[in-house]
């Protein structure tokens, strides 16, 4: 008991000083567009672009950031012109996690299966979860992302 209780702590611990990486708000011009996201994490760690639609949007992914800013950096988010990014992914085929609350009444829950349209080996996890999954799922959604990255080379 002793040892699962320091075990514990210290998960505890470290999982809150992931939390306090200071976050950074910044814009770049891409194609004329001027996208907002979000930055956090070492500088020298393997990046993760995380896609959403609205440019308000982006602040769920918050608790996700800070579960994951100890070992990843540059968090983009909430890129414009998603017909450019489809087209993007089609041409590349770049490492692709979809992560999804099977509860969301606002989307369609066939969604997460059609980025393997574009990306057949997308790996597509659908999660026990709303439409606020990354508030109610955040250590589940970092765990996947941690064991996705694993896999990346």
């Amino acid at each position: 008991m002793v040892a699962l209780a320091t075990s514990l702590g210290l998960q505890a611990q470290k999982r809150d000083q992931a939390m306090e990486q200071q976050v950074f708000y910044r814009a770049v011009k891409v194609g004329g567009l001027s996208i907002f996201y979000r930055e956090t994490g070492p500088k020298d760690a393997p990046t993760l672009v995380l896609l959403h639609g609205l440019p308000s949007s982006s602040r769920m992914f918050q608790p996700l950031l800070a579960r994951l800013a100890d070992k990843y950096h540059d968090y983009r988010t909430n890129v414009d012109a998603y017909p450019s990014w489809q087209a993007w992914m089609q041409k590349t085929q770049p490492a692709l996690l979809v992560l999804w609350g099977k509860h969301d009444l606002s989307f369609d829950l066939g969604e997460p299966e059609r980025y393997r349209k574009d990306v057949p080996n997308a790996e597509v996890h659908v999660l026990d979860a709303g439409h606020f999954a990354l508030d109610t799922k955040a250590d589940d959604m970092a765990e996947l992302v941690r064991s996705f990255m694993k896999t990346q080379k």
